[in-house]
């Protein structure tokens, strides 16, 4: 079975290539590769998706037996591909092996279980979690030729493109981390959280209502499900319940420390070191 990857970024070679060899890298933008072939793809800034895809699948018409692996930043390639050439498609894996069949794992029902599946076709497509986490992995690189493929077709035009504005942290890669939630009843409550976080290095994050419903911290900080899978060192919770969707983002830290006044709350089950209090004063002493 040939593997094809498009993918811009390191990490996602390093995942593939722990488990298979590479045969063919694609990517939209020069960079090193473990790869024995690499296709650099020249899409014009105007020329829609579809039109790409279109493209692409012509080219790859002829495979008879391949796995096609994207990062999260091509999903919508993997679903619209596997379209094109009537191949099975699996987005958002967190887990595959490269057996008889191709078989994946991804997450369900907000993180409460984990779902198995095996793509019975000749053709496979998965597609990366962008919170797969694995354990990081030496990879060769090499600067070799790549061949270059210009897609030009232009039926759509664009009037303007506006570049997201993101915070620089990832808190994937961060070891310690102070995470706030509904606990905190007032945004200007949180200056004391940023005080402490501040005082023991800590990256900032908050449960998903206080960055979707408050919208008092960036989405760039949202631990859960949809948002930040994190491995920290230890995960300071203060004012979060402990919800299943919360809980998937942070249950790889080697310790939690939950700060909350409801002794009952869930999150206290999955504690290894719990104050039960209220978080004002307890973090003013904290401060101090």
């Amino acid at each position: 079975m040939k593997v094809f990857v498009f993918s811009n970024d390191i990490d996602s070679l390093k995942i593939v290539k722990k488990i298979s060899e590479i045969d063919v890298h694609f990517c939209t933008k020069v960079m090193s590769t473990c790869a024995k072939e690499q296709i650099l793809l020249q899409i014009d800034e105007q020329t829609s998706i579809l039109e790409s895809v279109n493209y692409l699948a012509k080219e790859l018409s002829s495979c008879q037996k391949a796995l096609f692996i994207t990062s999260s930043y091509f999903k919508d390639i993997a679903a619209l591909l596997a379209g094109y050439l009537n191949a099975g498609v699996v987005c958002d894996v967190v887990e595959f092996s490269l057996e008889d069949k191709v078989k994946t794992k991804n997450l369900a029902y907000g993180g409460a279980l984990v779902k198995e599946s095996q793509i019975e076709s000749d053709l496979a497509f998965i597609s990366l979690s962008p919170n797969y986490i694995f354990d990081d992995y030496e990879l060769a690189l090499n600067d070799i030729e790549a061949k270059n493929i210009q897609i030009t077709k232009n039926k759509i035009h664009i009037n303007e493109q506006r570049k997201k504005q993101s915070n620089d942290v990832d808190l994937t890669k961060a070891k310690l981390i102070l995470a706030v939630g509904r606990g905190f009843a007032q945004k200007q409550d949180l200056d004391l959280a940023y005080q402490y976080a501040n005082k023991i290095n800590a990256q900032i994050a908050c449960s998903r209502p206080i960055a979707e419903t408050e919208k008092w911290i960036d989405k760039s900080r949202y631990v859960g499900i949809s948002g930040n899978i994190t491995r920290a060192d230890v995960y300071i919770a203060v004012g979060i319940s402990g919800q299943v969707q919360h809980m998937v983002g942070c249950k790889d830290a080697k310790k939690i420390v939950v700060i909350n006044k409801d002794e009952k709350a869930p999150i206290f089950e999955q504690a290894d070191l719990a104050i039960v209090g209220d978080l004002k004063e307890v973090l003013a002493q904290l401060i101090q």
